[in-house]
């Protein structure tokens, strides 16, 4: 929240350069800035961020704010300061919530220190520029080389750079490194693994599961099969669907991170606008019973989901035909525990699927054997009225019938959500 004086205090900081809270206690939060009457550069809160307290002393040499950051539990606070000409030094740590502190060993000047979200004694750096993760398991006293032979981001580019640790799970780290992709370690920065389904990647991010208990909800600012744009995945990185589209792109993108309480939900700090943050469009339907058969209803011609010709064939086309009570024109909906659904045709057994995995508009929506595909799972979304969106999860596409056909045998295609009837189905209960 912002503060009710408005500008951050203690008063007369200008520049806030960064900024960190305990996972575990997550009223205490730590931050660096510039302050024209202070000595300290950084201050500490223990109410969220209501009230602050200047540290009480800063790292020899500083003089400007840096990279900071705070273990789990809230103990120690590790620092990369700048000192008065801004040029950054050395990590320093503090284990009485800035009274002092002391030089760590072994870290590296001018890059941002990560906390472990988990065990309070892990903190990481990422050394883009010669692709190092450095990792400290004695509270920022030292660091030492992890993993070794990531992609090398230059640090005029280092806006095109980033790590993060998730929180609930110990030594899981993402590094983000602009132009050589995405990679991740589930083992304390001793190793990486490159996903090769990201292009570029250049922040990231975590949110709220989208089922209980699951991984939580990957964020993205990248490029993804081309694609440049905000990305969420909901299955550890195996697949993406875009979150934004061309006409919001937020310019020059300084972080990103989802809300660990409220699933979808991204916040996107903008250099000089503000935190921008963003919701999924409506709420994925409670009343939907899973195992259960439903019509579904084109919004626009009034017409049923149907499998063309009543065929039990992989690949069978899905259109659209006035209501016959044929089982071609009867699915049934099985929940997959993680905010997604298949549909299955009561016909063939076959499920609603994209062809081949297209993720481009017009790609045709077809039947086909189950075979665990992300093409063949879809996000209902319910946009109020009694109206429904089906969302692919492997394209973000919107499950729509081609040009707004109201004729029988009008091609059902997926294309990007445009609000429009023909994107908009209801879902009636046949048994």
């Amino acid at each position: 929240m912002s503060p009710p004086e408005g500008e951050f205090t203690p008063g007369e900081s200008s520049n806030n350069y960064s900024i960190d809270f305990a996972e575990s206690v997550p009223t205490k939060v730590v931050r660096s800035y510039d302050k024209k009457s202070s000595t300290s550069y950084g201050a500490y809160s223990t109410n969220g961020g209501s009230t602050w307290t200047e540290f009480a002393s800063a790292p020899a040499n500083a003089g400007a704010g840096g990279y900071i950051a705070i273990s789990a539990d809230g103990s120690k606070i590790v620092w990369t300061p700048r000192d008065s000409s801004h040029n950054y030094i050395a990590p320093y740590v503090s284990a009485n919530n800035g009274s002092s502190w002391i030089s760590s060993t072994g870290g590296v000047i001018g890059k941002k220190p990560v906390a472990d979200r988990v065990n309070s004694n892990k903190f990481y750096q990422f050394d883009y520029e010669n692709g190092i993760v450095y990792v400290s398991t004695n509270g920022g006293a030292s660091f030492t080389a992890g993993a070794t032979g990531l992609p090398t981001v230059p640090n005029y580019s280092s806006n095109d750079a980033d790590m993060e640790a998730v929180f609930g799970k110990e030594g899981h780290l993402w590094a983000a490194a602009g132009a050589g992709g995405l990679y991740y370690s589930t083992n304390s920065g001793t190793s990486f693994t490159k996903l090769s389904n990201v292009t570029e990647a250049y922040k990231v991010g975590f949110g709220k599961a989208a089922a209980t208990g699951g991984y939580p909800a990957i964020f993205l600012n990248g490029i993804v099969e081309g694609t440049y744009g905000f990305f969420r995945s909901d299955d550890q990185g195996a697949s993406w669907v875009r979150i934004n589209d061309a006409a919001h792109q937020f310019g020059n993108v300084v972080d990103i991170t989802g809300d660990p309480k409220v699933y979808g939900r991204i916040y996107i700090a903008v250099g000089g606008r503000g935190v921008i943050y963003g919701d999924l469009q409506g709420t994925t339907p409670s009343g939907i019973q899973s195992g259960h058969i439903y019509e579904l209803v084109n919004r626009n011609s009034g017409k049923a989901l149907d499998v063309s010709g009543g065929s039990t064939a992989d690949g069978g086309d899905v259109i659209q035909w006035t209501w016959s009570n044929g089982n071609n024109q009867k699915w049934r909906i099985d929940a997959l525990g993680n905010g997604y659904y298949t549909l299955t045709n009561v016909n063939s057994g076959k499920l609603l699927d994209v062809n081949g995995g297209s993720t481009a508009d017009g790609g045709n929506v077809i039947q086909w054997s189950s075979n665990g595909g992300t093409n063949q799972q879809w996000q209902i979304i319910d946009n109020g009225g009694g109206y429904y969106r089906l969302i692919n999860r492997n394209s973000g596409k919107a499950l729509d019938v081609n040009g707004g056909s109201t004729a029988d045998g009008g091609d059902v295609i997926q294309w990007t959500w445009s609000s429009g009837n023909n994107q908009q189905w209801t879902l009636v209960p046949l048994n």
